[in-house]
């Protein structure tokens, strides 16, 4: 069962340790995305967005040109 950990957050975890304050997210969507072709990037909320924008823009432009 998933379980909101924080107020307003707006995901939830798989399995959820409370005393401890842990949380584990169990996501297999990546897998079956790359099974099927598709090249994915996580981009997280802390990370610099011209960066992640960069990246993201680099994987599109190599994966254009093989087509």
């Amino acid at each position: 069962m998933e379980r909101h950990v924080l107020a307003g957050l707006r995901r939830q975890a798989d399995i959820v340790f409370g005393p401890a304050k842990v949380v584990v997210f169990v996501d297999d969507t990546d897998a079956l995305l790359t099974a099927a072709g598709w090249a994915v990037i996580r981009v997280w909320e802390h990370e610099d967005a011209e960066e992640a924008a960069d990246v993201i823009a680099d994987l599109v432009r190599a994966r254009r040109s093989r087509h």
